[in-house]
């Protein structure tokens, strides 16, 4: 069993409506959804290229997948996210966009968020207490990538490579893409499925805990744990900061 810590779209918002159907699944209502059909590619393609983000829900990771530490339970982990959400204030970040990260399409950040790096630093670092050390397997999963010199020390320190300042906010839409014409198509097809929610900030007010009951499993919602301060305009400059009054679309 593996635990991780995600941002996760609120449900019934725009962002999780179109996610959820993209990928063919909803990760926090648990359930399986019909793809749509796209003139231009096979129903098979489809499924193969989003079947690795399928497994992991619609999200954009704060803490990557661990296992729990000998000396550590579930109990004190939800109680340790509860405590650690208590001090947060509810942020926006700068607008949305479409990119391709190492050869996967990703909604990303307009720009970077500092708030949000931060988070995702005391993510990382304060819940480390509770993850086991990394297996062989493990290692050698990550060692098969092409990792820099920093990529490697936060392997070694923290058991995933892309944090501190390595890390990226980005939420996966598909597989790793390499067929130029193949980009093409998808990148003219994501601009126009996700349209609605490009261009728009995102509200972080909550960190969402889910689990792998297997290795190799679907990954599951298991708790939703709000931050409990109100919205202060700590953005940084050129973030837009959400209303509110609601003015501005919840994403």
């Amino acid at each position: 069993m593996r635990f991780a810590l995600y941002y996760t779209p609120q449900p019934f918002s725009l962002l999780s409506e179109i996610g959820c159907k993209w990928l063919g699944r909803d990760a926090l209502a648990q359930n399986e959804i019909e793809q749509d059909h796209f003139h231009g590619i096979k129903r098979c393609r489809l499924a193969e290229i989003t079947r690795v983000p399928r497994r992991y829900g619609l999200h954009a990771t704060l803490k990557a997948p661990f296992s729990l530490a000998r000396d550590r339970n579930e109990d004190e982990l939800r109680t340790a996210i509860n405590e650690f959400t208590a001090r947060w204030h509810v942020f926006s970040t700068a607008p949305l966009v479409l990119r391709q990260i190492d050869g996967f399409f990703c909604l990303c950040l307009e720009q970077q968020s500092r708030q949000l790096n931060a988070l995702a630093a005391a993510c990382t670092q304060e819940f480390d207490i509770f993850r086991a050390p990394l297996t062989r397997l493990e290692l050698a999963h990550r060692h098969a990538e092409i990792l820099t010199p920093s990529q490697n020390k936060n392997l070694s320190n923290w058991g995933y490579p892309h944090v501190l300042n390595d890390y990226r906010f980005h939420i996966t839409l598909t597989g790793r893409i390499i067929d130029t014409s193949e980009i093409h198509f998808l990148r003219s097809l994501l601009s126009e499925l996700f349209a609605p929610v490009l261009g728009k900030p995102l509200m972080i007010g909550a960190i969402c805990l889910f689990i792998e009951p297997a290795y190799g499993r679907d990954f599951y919602y298991a708790d939703h744990f709000p931050f409990n301060n109100p919205c202060q305009d700590t953005t940084n400059a050129g973030e837009l900061q959400v209303s509110a009054l609601g003015h501005n679309v919840t994403i």
